[in-house]
């Protein structure tokens, strides 16, 4: 969930970490499809992981900004609609 800070938008997200068996660390978001890091080092794994989300959540953000220009909320609706049908 998100909150606004001045000009900037912050979220929280979770992250996990794992220390793998033969050393360094599996960072994963479970919100963020795809958003893994493995490091050698903790402070690796989270610096890499904070990139890695940003880049995430603003790759997410500029893809619904392309898909939505100029689209209303009726025209969503109708294309989710349709795309429901032909699965049926």
């Amino acid at each position: 969930m998100g909150m606004e800070s001045g000009n900037k938008a912050i979220y929280n997200q979770t992250v996990l970490l794992e220390k793998e068996e033969d050393g360094g660390y599996h960072a994963f978001c479970p919100v963020l499809k795809g958003c893994h890091s493995q490091e050698d080092s903790f402070e690796e794994a989270i610096a890499n992981m904070t990139a890695e989300s940003i880049s995430k959540v603003q790759g997410q953000w500029l893809y619904w900004l392309r898909f939505c220009r100029g689209t209303t909320l009726n025209d969503l609706q109708a294309s989710a609609l349709k795309k429901m049908a032909s699965k049926i």
